[in-house]
């Protein structure tokens, strides 16, 4: 196995001692890599919890160590997979370096990078931090070529076991065209062979997950695993939050590199799968998620603080604060949009440019929300938080409650059916069409419409600040208040990665969801191998299970200090929710602008740019009418009492 006895070793403090390829120290040793020790991986929770200062740096070391290990351990015990050296080099790298296109504040950072893109008006949709960092990726390793080569191999004339099963695409590239030559291609400056370039190619698509005409693709469920979201990057900085958060350790991430095999699934496809027996430790990974997002990611104060450093970081652009160009001399200054789009400029932005607009920048409105910052003066928030339901409701107009289980036929509250609940039309189901963002997609039948729940509990931040406007005008039609000067959040939180759900009435109509277990495929190591290795499992049961696939809840913070602005919009959002509770119980909901209301029987649109789904075969449809409930002398608080069995 390549480079054995070369193998450092570094102490990390939460999976121990630990070993990298020399590769990988190679490009720890750069300037890009090294920003990341600059960024905290939560942001600004820190600012509620004051341990959690750890960084990107050490996580991307732990899910490098994960990388290498898991992958180690399918070469060991699965030798005919034709796991080769080079596969090695490249996927821990993949770990290394799969968050290099982070910014400051991270994931918050990716707000401040849409509106640069907007305003120095680029044309297309932002990259996202993975695009961003696979930039990087080439830029670094086209670089560092001299070092880096030597550990890969430049020879492509053999073929691996891997490469025949999965259909039998060369290891440079893409899939290989006709005539036998590789898609990738050299540098445009000459610098990169063509063989090394594959390698960068196979890095960069291992951090954005793109399988799509690679060998062995059960490689892309390591790093970034889009078809269940279950892989070494979530496994590391769930257990080194927990450690922060809780200080505790909830799973052992060794039973999971031991329990795992590349299996054949039911698609014919070949993925990373699990023993059965680790389907509630795969359970109690997503739900830690759930608990981490409530308490730590979406915490309510530490998002108004991250939605504040946003704000600095907008008002310094906007009164010109400029930092030095990458690459040029001193006098080489652009402003932070540009710095943005600058990959070389980029690479040297930390969190640190607080402290550097803190001092370089005399813009009295700048000033004073960096000393708000410091100051733990966070905006207001206006009122309680509003949560949303995102199950179905009830279609009888008597009762509207919603339906916890999708798949029911009848309204578990008052008996009436589940056929006509209101909804709106996503997108059509097809298996052309790409992967939907956050985890799953693929295997989605054609025609099938996907819908999901209509009304207010689905309009986007955009709306809400747009209705709450205009129910400040209608109280005080000459206010001065702006949409600028409050903050409508929506806190969504998701149980799983993305399933669609069966409607019990109309086959061709799935309802969107999500579910931790649905896309994950298990399998049974006593069992021979067939043309089907591997699966989904049913459903945990209730005591296991989560009641609730999604959270969604609104957070309205007030910006500024005018106490009139203040109480209007508060007036505002009171009366809002009340009417739009109101109009829920009198079926007048309305869906949110972006979508249309779905009519059972209409002809199904389809979209070729809108995501796909899978589907979720594990849930059987319930088609009991409700028995009658009895109530026992316990039951004080109104409630029914459990169901009975009638012989």
């Amino acid at each position: 196995w390549i480079h054995e006895k070369r193998r450092k070793t570094i102490s990390d403090r939460i999976h121990g001692t630990i070993e990298l390829l020399p590769s990988t120290m190679v490009m720890m040793d750069t300037e890009e890599f090294a920003r990341l020790g600059s960024i905290k991986q939560l942001g600004s929770a820190h600012v509620v919890y004051p341990a959690a200062t750890h960084t990107r740096k050490e996580h991307s070391i732990g899910v490098a160590h994960l990388a290498g290990r898991l992958v180690r351990h399918l070469h060991e015990t699965q030798p005919e997979l034709g796991i080769t050296d080079d596969d090695l080099v490249c996927v821990e790298l993949a770990g290394l370096l799969h968050d290099v296109g982070h910014g400051p504040f991270s994931h918050a950072f990716d707000r401040f990078a849409s509106r640069a893109h907007a305003k120095l008006g680029k044309a297309g949709p932002p990259l996202s931090h993975e695009q961003r960092g696979a930039l990087l990726v080439r830029r670094m390793m086209r670089r560092k070529q001299k070092e880096l080569a030597p550990f890969f191999s430049s020879s492509n004339s053999s073929s691996s076991p891997g490469e025949e099963v999965d259909g039998g695409s060369s290891f440079d590239g893409r899939s290989s065209s006709s005539d036998g030559r590789s898609s990738s291609s050299s540098s445009s400056d000459g610098s990169s062979s063509g063989w090394y370039e594959g390698r960068i190619d196979l890095v960069c698509a291992l951090i954005e997950g793109d399988d799509e005409g690679w060998p062995r693709r059960f490689l892309f469920d390591v790093v970034a695993n889009k078809s269940c979201g279950l892989d070494v990057d979530k496994m590391d900085y769930l257990l080194r939050d927990a450690r922060v958060i809780f200080d505790s350790k909830p799973y052992d991430v060794a039973r999971f590199v031991f329990g795992a095999q590349v299996r054949r699934n039911e698609k014919d496809k070949f993925q990373i799968a699990f023993e059965e027996k680790l389907q509630a430790n795969c359970n109690d990974i997503f739900q830690l998620r759930s608990r981490l997002h409530q308490m730590a990611y979406q915490h309510e104060v530490a998002n108004a603080y991250d939605d504040l450093a946003m704000d600095i970081l907008a008002a310094a652009d906007d009164a010109g604060f400029q930092v030095r160009k990458a690459g040029g001399d001193a006098e080489t200054l652009i402003t932070l949009s540009e710095a943005v789009l600058d990959l070389g400029t980029f690479a040297t932005l930390t969190d640190a440019i607080l402290d550097t607009i803190r001092t370089s920048c005399a813009d009295a409105k700048v000033q004073a929300l960096v000393t708000r910052y410091v100051a733990r003066n966070r905006y207001l928030r206006v009122d309680h938080p509003k949560h949303l339901e995102t199950n179905p409701r009830c279609s009888a107009s008597t009762c509207r409650a919603p339906c916890d289980r999708i798949e029911a036929r009848f309204c578990p509250n008052c008996g009436a059916e589940t056929r006509d609940r209101h909804s709106v039309e996503l997108f059509v189901g097809d298996d052309s069409s790409n992967k939907i963002e956050g985890g799953g997609g693929g295997g989605g039948e054609a025609g099938v419409v996907v819908v999901r729940p209509g009304g207010y509990e689905y309009w986007s931040e955009e709306e809400w600040r747009n209705k709450l406007l205009e129910a400040v005008k209608s109280f005080d039609a000459e206010t001065t208040l702006r949409t600028e000067d409050f903050y409508a959040t929506i806190v969504s939180i998701n149980h799983g990665s993305f399933v669609t759900v069966r409607d019990p009435y109309d086959p061709g109509v799935a309802w969107a969801s999500y579910h931790p277990t649905t896309n994950v495929r298990f399998f049974n190591p006593k069992k021979k191998k067939g043309s089907a290795d591997c699966g989904p499992l049913p459903a945990l049961p209730g005591i296991l299970a989560s009641s609730r696939a999604q959270e969604r809840t609104l957070f309205v913070h007030y910006k500024g200090d005018n106490r009139e602005h203040f109480d209007l919009l508060e007036r505002a959002y009171l009366n809002l929710v009340a009417d739009l509770q109101d109009r829920l119980r009198n079926n007048r909901d309305v869906p949110a602008a972006k979508w249309k209301r779905f009519e059972r029987g209409a002809a199904a649109r389809y979209d070729p740019k809108n995501p796909n789904t899978t589907s979720q075969d594990s849930h059987e449809v319930d088609d009991r009418r409700p028995r009658r409930r009895r109530r026992s002398n316990d039951d004080d608080d109104g409630q029914p009492a459990a169901r009975t069995r009638h012989r």
